[in-house]
């Protein structure tokens, strides 16, 4: 309950105005999966938060710079203008529900003598907070905002990177970045550190996602690219060093099996990435089949956001009633996650979806009365 966890995106439409179908359907099964997780203390050993990290960092990556890099040859908006629009989108997605969610604990706070570090997650710094104390304890039912931190801070720097520089200088760029996430990993691991809740929460540790994401909005891979090869080419020196570090200390090599893991996740991820981003279309029955799951896509920012809260507040409640008792195990995941679905569901309904288009309408207007 208090390791990893994931923060699902907003995925929005394509370019050319499609849904990414499969993008939410993977996000949808990634938050359910997520849930169960957590709600059952990893009952069955299958860590997918690990994976669900990188997929949805990767998914960041990839519209951000899609949006922004299309907007950019598409128009003769000054830089300035891009990014504000690409900034009041993601504000009015995120913000609402998530200071709402924040209000609540504030309130909490000022009417007990309970303490969550809040100044941390007002700040989108979660993440920071995790690595600096040491700890997921910031207190455990906000510590899964640290992702959704990280991918605040990756909005305040990648915009102006993608508008800065040239595609093919952004495309060496991400290279560079998925081989300094993999550095900064065995540095870590070098160091005795890679134990610690900061080896996943310091922003350069999902560098190698954010890389991923960039690529394959540019159009990669493609055959004979030199800067592909050379990341291919760090990618064979790690198993290579793995077995040499077997022979030569078998110990140091069981410790190293999470190190190996962490790096070669991508691989799975980017083919997954890969195909849901390739798929914008599919028949009316395969769309009806899997509609439910595309749905839980849609709204599992709310998911994401409520689902250890809402199992604090219904602790608190059975403690002190003696109703119930929310121990970790299937009728936890049963009940809480039905129950996760339905508040999001209330949230997107009444308060994302048309805060969200009353901000941008708005925007929109403002943008139209200051054309020339």
């Amino acid at each position: 309950m208090h390791g990893h966890s994931i923060m699902p995106g907003n995925t929005g439409p394509g370019s050319d105005g499609s849904r990414y179908l499969m993008v939410d359907a993977l996000r949808g099964i990634a938050i359910t999966a997520v849930l169960f997780d957590h709600y059952t203390d990893y009952m069955l050993g299958l860590r997918v938060g690990d994976l669900a990290v990188s997929y949805f960092i990767c998914l960041s990556a990839y519209f951000v710079t899609r949006s922004i890099a299309g907007e950019k040859s598409r128009t003769t908006d000054e830089p300035f203008r891009i990014a504000r629009r690409f900034y009041i989108r993601r504000i009015s997605r995120v913000f609402p529900v998530y200071y709402t969610m924040l209000l609540f604990f504030l309130i909490v706070s000022l009417a007990g003598s309970e303490d969550f570090n809040l100044e941390w997650h007002l700040l989108f710094a979660t993440n920071i907070a995790i690595a600096a104390m040491g700890t997921w304890e910031v207190p455990w039912q906000l510590c899964h905002l640290w992702t959704l931190s990280l991918q605040e801070q990756l909005y305040l720097v990648w915009p102006f990177v993608v508008l800065g520089v040239r595609r093919q200088d952004l495309a060496r760029i991400a290279v560079a970045l998925i081989v300094v996430g993999w550095a900064f990993r065995v540095a870590l691991f070098a160091a005795g550190l890679y134990a610690t809740p900061g080896s996943a929460t310091w922003p350069p540790a999902m560098f190698d996602a954010l890389g991923l994401g960039v690529l394959l909005a540019l159009g990669y891979p493609r055959r004979g690219d030199r800067g592909l090869r050379a990341m291919l080419g760090c990618a064979m020196a790690l198993p290579a060093g793995f077995a040499a570090l077997s022979a030569l200390r078998p110990d140091a090599a069981a410790a190293a099996y999470p190190l190996l893991w962490d790096c070669y996740r991508l691989f799975p991820v980017a083919a997954l990435a890969y195909w849901a981003f390739t798929v914008k279309t599919c028949s009316p029955a395969v769309e009806r089949l899997i509609g439910p799951v595309v749905l839980l896509g849609r709204i599992s920012l709310g998911m994401y956001l409520f689902h250890l809260p809402l199992w604090w507040v219904a602790s608190k409640v059975g403690d002190r009633t003696g109703w119930w008792s929310l121990e970790a195990g299937l009728p936890t995941f049963a009940i809480l996650s039905t129950a996760t679905t339905v508040l999001a569901l209330l949230s997107w309904r009444y308060l994302e979806r048309p805060v969200s288009h009353a901000i941008r309408s708005r925007s929109s207007r403002a943008d139209a009365n200051a054309s020339p």
